[in-house]
């Protein structure tokens, strides 16, 4: 299972110091919110501001939920079928 802060450094091709840069936290601390330790509300909101400056608003969208951990990715093509 991947969480959103993960997700969205994959996305900018950065490794988790220069990421943990973008808003002024150590690597240790992206270490802990790509480990499960959720981010305090105002690092939630600096990552959806660099989400949606870097055209990633899905994961803005996605940070702002209360539940923000990523359950299952769709991949383009994949076939999605119901159980209900």
């Amino acid at each position: 299972m991947e969480n959103l802060v993960k997700t969205l450094r994959e996305l900018l091709g950065l490794n988790q110091a220069d990421f943990g840069r973008l808003f002024n936290r150590a690597w240790q601390s992206v270490q802990q919110y790509e480990g499960g330790r959720r981010p305090p509300a105002e690092v939630i909101e600096k990552l959806k501001n660099i989400a949606t400056a870097n055209g990633h608003a899905d994961v803005a969208i996605a940070l702002s939920g209360s539940d923000w951990t990523v359950k299952r990715v769709f991949h383009p093509g994949e076939t999605i079928i119901s159980c209900a």
